[in-house]
């Protein structure tokens, strides 16, 4: 089950359109990046943040990722709680949510595939290299499931 005794914000920015980022960052620029911020209720410290990225209409897919952690927070529930609430919401309006992990990013591998995510190729990310593509679909998703 997810909790959100941790999680406070939730901030989107206007790279994604309005149906899947619900609000605008706090700075209301259209070069913020779509992201959910993970606040610490205990002491208002920011512990991580991930985003939506590469939306895509046709395909109904997006893709999670940029997630990084508090080093406090690794090993958690914090990961797989806060790409839970990215996956329902993503779900709400498509099919398809993929993530794409580095070649040797291990640890991010196992985190993916905790949640459910399937490999099904590769491709090159934002960055130019190559990455293990995971996917999990709206029919496949089991809202509250492993984490």
């Amino acid at each position: 089950m997810i909790s959100s005794r941790w999680l406070r914000t939730l901030s989107f920015g206007s790279n994604i359109p309005r149906r899947i980022a619900t609000k605008r960052s706090s700075s209301g620029s259209s070069s913020a990046k779509p992201a959910l911020v993970a606040i610490d209720t205990k002491d208002g410290r920011v512990i991580g943040s991930s985003r939506f990225h590469g939306y895509d209409g046709d395909k109904s897919e997006v893709e999670i990722g940029w997630t990084f952690l508090a080093r406090s927070h690794w090993g958690g529930r914090y990961n797989g709680e806060m790409k839970q609430l990215m996956l329902q919401h993503a779900f709400r309006f498509v099919d398809r949510v993929v993530f794409l992990v580095g070649l040797h990013n291990r640890r991010s591998q196992r985190a993916v595939e905790k949640l459910g995510g399937v490999r099904v190729g590769s491709r090159p990310g934002a960055s130019g290299r190559d990455s293990i593509v995971y996917e999990i679909t709206a029919a496949t998703f089991a809202p509250g499931g492993p984490s």
